[in-house]
């Protein structure tokens, strides 16, 4: 999915979303009191990664 949206969108521009996105997910994560909230932030969170990971691929070549 990171791949074929950095395909479509840019990959730097992505890049830089899905970042965001990251340090967003994880700083609120670090502020929930509950452990039924990060489980539902850290699905997230980890699309983000994944996605960026997709996404560094089409800034290699």
């Amino acid at each position: 999915m990171g791949g074929y949206l950095a395909d479509r969108l840019g990959g730097v521009r992505l890049r830089s979303v899905l970042l965001i996105g990251i340090g967003a997910v994880y700083a609120i994560g670090t502020t929930l009191p509950a452990l039924a909230a990060m489980e539902g932030l850290l699905p997230v969170g980890m699309a983000c990664l994944s996605m960026g990971n997709g996404a560094v691929f089409h800034l290699v070549p």
